[in-house]
């Protein structure tokens, strides 16, 4: 016995849902994303704050704007300038007599002894004081270790390089005197300079 043959009015009917159904496997597994997932992105924000934008999990869409400002951004958008940040240094070991000072050191009489802070380093019988916050290049970064005498304190202290430079009067003897920059060899000088021993304050060589 033979199988009857489909009707020739049913076959348009079959086609069409044929054509439907490859239409729909073909868009939904062929539609394009938007974005990679896990995407980020820049995006404006207020005060001319940049924020980020990251791409959902399924590559839909971009989720909305993140402005969480760093905090040198925000002072900046406040109007104040931010604080320019001191180079980063090696831990210091200052040279003090026999010891080592991660601060400073007084050298105003022996044995000189480290201190915390300069103001309590003891003073002579004029009111004078050696102090020494640093005893050459390397605890300064990009500035200089300069030796400068002032009023009452002879000390070594970290300076930007063009401030140890020149001469002035000193305020109280009313000689001339000069700031010096404090060395371990003659590399640390100026070509036209030597490092040799800085006289009465001991345990420091500058450029001369």
């Amino acid at each position: 016995m033979r199988a009857k043959r489909p009707h020739a009015a049913g076959l348009p009917r079959l086609f069409a849902l044929g054509a439907l159904v490859a239409w729909a496997l073909v868009s939904g597994g062929c539609r394009s994303k938007e974005c990679v997932p896990g995407q980020q992105v820049a995006c404006a924000c207020p005060a001319g704050v940049q924020g980020t934008q990251v791409c959902d999990d399924e590559g839909a869409r971009f989720l909305p704007c993140v402005c969480d400002a760093p905090a040198a951004a925000q002072t900046a958008a406040q109007g104040s300038e931010p604080r320019r940040p001191r180079p980063m240094l090696a831990k210091k070991q200052i040279r003090c007599g026999t010891n080592l000072c991660e601060t400073a050191c007084c050298a105003t009489f022996e044995p000189p002894s480290c201190t915390q802070d300069g103001r309590s380093c003891p003073r002579t019988a004029n009111g004078e004081g050696v102090i020494f916050e640093c005893d050459g290049p390397e605890d300064c970064g990009a500035e200089a270790c300069c030796l400068i005498p002032g009023d009452r304190t002879i000390a070594a202290v970290c300076v930007p390089k063009g401030e140890c430079a020149g001469t002035f009067t000193h305020p109280r003897l009313g000689t001339t005197v000069a700031p010096r920059v404090v060395c371990h060899a003659n590399q640390d000088c100026a070509l036209s300079e030597i490092c040799s021993t800085a006289g009465a304050v001991a345990g420091i060589s500058v450029c001369k």
